[in-house]
């Protein structure tokens, strides 16, 4: 998975680590100190932004700051995951409307 990568490169603190992620995020500085409490804080971090935006907003939220951070190292694997995402999705919609499509010529026979 995606966020483990993006962990392992984040949680090592530096200038431009997880700490400065969750606070262009949005996150208070009691939510920080309290993510840097656990095991894997940038792991804390990302899981509380997933569970309260909608996917491709989380994801592109992540993406837009890790980029404004300079950190292209963890930017690049989260565009590579939402590419990845994004095709699998045109090609379930695909699927669905090939399936639908088969649906309505069965029944205007």
């Amino acid at each position: 998975m995606w966020s483990r990568d993006v962990t392992k490169l984040l949680n090592p603190e530096s200038e431009h680590d997880w700490r400065l992620l969750a606070s262009r995020l949005g996150y208070s500085p009691d939510d920080i100190r309290g993510w840097a409490t656990q095991s894997d804080p940038c792991m804390a971090l990302l899981s509380e932004w997933y569970a309260t935006h909608k996917t491709f907003e989380a994801s592109r939220g992540v993406l837009n700051i890790l980029q404004e951070m300079n950190r292209l190292d963890a930017a690049v694997i989260v565009e590579n995951a939402m590419k990845a995402a994004g095709i699998q999705a045109i090609f379930s919609i695909f699927i669905s409307n090939s399936f639908l499509m088969q649906l309505i010529c069965l029944f205007n026979m």
